[in-house]
């Protein structure tokens, strides 16, 4: 089964903190985990990150090498943009939840068999702690930067 992996701005950013291959780094997990996926953002990364492009702040750099990195992406149709107005966080979440809604539709599942979105296939990638800890009650997997320039997946 494919897996959607989402990517956060945060994690985007951490790749260029950490010297991080991030795209290499998910294909040998999804090699090792022995799955296929596509790689998407909402629109309101790219916000988020020319916002933070135009600062001063240290993530500045970091976060416009990560515009300039995704345009490469969706130009060879690597990574997929879904238009929201949306918050990033607010529509991870709410991406989470209408596709577990789906497949528990095209299962035809009752409310005690409910899926969890990992059933669903669905991988968020970010280092936000708190994003991550709602995510863990909707049983969803997640790909962290962790110190020591690795991925973590769990």
């Amino acid at each position: 089964m494919k897996k959607t992996i989402v990517l956060d701005t945060n994690f985007l950013i951490a790749q260029f903190t950490q010297c991080i291959d991030i795209f290499n780094e998910i294909a040998k997990i999804a090699d090792t985990e022995g799955f296929a996926f596509e790689l998407i953002i909402p629109s309101k990364v790219l916000d988020e990150l020319a916002a933070l492009a135009g600062g001063k702040r240290k993530e500045s750099t970091a976060a416009s090498a990560a515009i300039q990195q995704l345009k490469r992406k969706i130009a060879e149709g690597s990574v997929k943009v879904i238009k929201t107005q949306m918050p990033v966080d607010e529509w991870i979440i709410n991406f989470v939840k209408m596709k577990t809604e789906e497949r528990m539709k095209s299962q035809k599942t009752t409310k005690s068999t409910k899926p969890t979105a990992t059933e669903t296939s669905i991988v968020i990638c970010t280092n936000d702690k708190q994003l991550r800890e709602n995510l863990k009650k909707l049983g969803v997997r997640f790909i962290v930067v962790q110190e020591g320039k690795k991925l973590l997946y769990s």
